[in-house]
């Protein structure tokens, strides 16, 4: 998929956030436990740093404030957010060659017009529609924590090394506009993945000449344990918890990073995720591409 979409995406979840919150009118819902409920301060703060930014690119043209809407991280180190409040991040640039959308029905395979071979015999690795359904086919277990509307790739594994390998990637096209290499990842509630622990994995990049360079994923974005989305206390005094939501993280990596480690980032031949930080795990994949 080459051709240019008309717009851009960017989304913002934010840990310990309510609805009501995020104004100074509606105070606390009565129904809901806010326990775990971060600051009104916090969220209104959030809001007027997201809203800031998107009005200082679409309105003034102010192109650093690109970095909040791409990157949510990078607005602590400004000041605009307090560093303890959690968010997950997505954003879709209009600009994008995809490798895999996971959209195909069939066997696992690279997204035309870009060609290459897939290689899923070292992991367990589902392609699925990540929504709410049924059945998880790894485990059995409800799947009620999927909360995107999108294709994508269950990868599972048991033992630390399991990895998921694409290869002999060919774009057909000069690739010398893009400015990262993006995929979106999300850890779920399966009995696989430690209860309020970060998920975490590797990712290895090589070219045509077999110039490798292998990255920490948390080293650009973290995957964080699913958010429990909005307690409600029914009848007053008793808690009755709603389900945790997957909202999948988008990880960017630089190119001129690889490039500085030697890569020829125009002529990416591979790329491989590795899940050799823990034990075992079960993460949700979508959208490997270039993008800006």
């Amino acid at each position: 998929m080459r051709r240019p979409a008309s717009g851009y995406k960017a989304l913002h979840w934010i840990y310990g956030a309510n609805h009501n919150y995020f104004n100074t009118a509606w105070g606390a819902d009565r129904r809901q436990d806010i326990t775990d409920v971060i600051a009104p301060a916090l969220q209104q703060g959030l809001a007027c740093a997201v809203i800031g930014a998107w009005a200082q690119v679409q309105l003034f043209g102010r192109t650093s404030y690109w970095d909040f809407l791409r990157t949510p991280r990078s607005a602590a180190a400004r000041g605009w957010i307090a560093t303890a409040v959690g968010v997950v991040s997505q954003y879709h640039d209009p600009q994008r060659l995809w490798m895999q959308t996971f959209d195909n029905t069939g066997l696992l395979q690279v997204t035309p017009p870009v060609t290459g071979a897939v290689d899923a015999t070292n992991i367990t690795a589902v392609q699925r529609f990540i929504a709410f359904a049924g059945a998880n086919p790894i485990t059995g277990d409800s799947t009620r924590f999927l909360y995107q509307e999108t294709g994508g790739l269950q990868l599972g594994w048991t033992a630390a090394g399991e990895h998921y390998l694409v290869s002999g990637l060919n774009f057909h096209g000069d690739t010398g506009r893009f400015q990262v290499l993006s995929l979106r990842v999300g850890q779920s509630t399966e009995p696989a993945n430690p209860v309020n622990a970060d998920q975490d994995f590797s990712i290895r990049i090589a070219d045509r000449n077999a110039v490798s360079h292998t990255l920490q994923a948390s080293t650009y974005a973290l995957l964080p344990y699913p958010d429990e989305y909005s307690r409600l206390v029914a009848p007053p005094g008793r808690v009755n918890s709603c389900q945790r939501k997957m909202v999948m993280q988008t990880i960017r990596i630089p190119l001129s990073v690889l490039e500085a480690a030697g890569l020829n980032v125009r002529e990416i031949d591979t790329v491989e995720l590795i899940c050799d930080i823990t034990a075992s795990g079960v993460l949700y994949v979508d959208d490997l591409q270039l993008s800006m």
